[in-house]
């Protein structure tokens, strides 16, 4: 009986691990964000056979050649084996708006290969026909790629790298890579979408654009934004032999309607 005990946490803790390793880059995503995008790449280049095209890979070579040295070597490699970028395109590449105002942001993509990813950085940041202001350093266990000023316009570790967005302030994507419960922090709704497969959608979260608007046009005053905490749409698009499924999900509008009926 102890041993058989025994046998179940150790599977349990096994579990645990694997699958908290397998999602961790999710833990950059933002706790409450304006808009999420999701692509899942692998998807769409099985399906398309984008690759494959002769006239693509035509076109991908030529523009290859056209660079000189490393990064001409390493590009080829790439376009033969994408694992060369160390990134998991099995996994969603994520867009986020994490703010309606303030337009700051980041676009996530998961980790296979850290090694691979640094080395591909490297020989890319090498190259003046890639490169002129950008630096890689490192912070304890996450690398950056810093701009002239210092910051760290991109990050990535052992399982995620981030690409900071801003529109109207210092990119810092260092922010994305720290560990600090969002998951909790989200929404049912959100979550939901999260976990949810399809080759592209999208989640919109009406409460900021709604609390913008309100701010920003006196006619709109006479609204409560209570009356948008939960509203929010979300919709996925994907790509079967001869046709697009498309489905698209409204959630909290309930009390909207009814200030819009009045």
């Amino acid at each position: 009986m102890k041993k058989t005990k025994l046998l179940s946490l150790f599977t349990l803790v096994i579990t645990m691990m694997f699958v908290a390793s397998k999602d961790d880059y999710l833990s950059a995503l933002p706790a409450q964000p304006f808009a999420l995008s999701k692509v899942n790449v692998g998807n769409l280049i099985t399906k398309s056979q984008v690759l494959e095209d002769a006239q693509v890979k035509g076109l991908l070579k030529k523009g290859i050649n056209e660079l000189s040295g490393d990064s001409r070597i390493l590009l080829r490699e790439v376009l033969e084996n994408p694992d060369k970028t160390g990134l998991d395109f099995s996994r969603d590449v994520y867009f986020v708006m994490e703010n309606f105002e303030q337009q700051i942001g980041l676009i996530l993509f998961a980790v296979k290969d850290v090694d691979a990813l640094k080395n591909m950085i490297k020989t890319l940041l090498a190259d003046s026909e890639f490169n002129s202001n950008l630096t890689l350093a490192s912070v304890e266990d996450i690398n950056t790629i810093e701009d002239r000023k210092g910051n760290a316009v991109a990050a990535f570790d052992a399982s995620k790298f981030v690409i900071a967005i801003a529109e109207k302030s210092n990119a810092d994507a260092l922010e994305y890579m720290k560990a600090d419960n969002k998951e909790s922090t989200r929404s049912d709704k959100l979550n939901d979408f999260i976990s949810s497969e399809s080759d592209v959608s999208v989640f919109i979260d009406y409460e900021q654009i709604m609390r913008f608007v309100i701010n920003s046009i006196p006619e709109m005053t006479e609204f409560n934004i209570e009356d948008f905490k939960d509203a929010s749409l979300s919709m996925a698009l994907n790509f079967e032999p001869g046709r697009v499924v498309a489905n698209a999900h409204y959630q909290g509008f309930g009390k909207f309607n009814k200030i819009y009926d009045k």
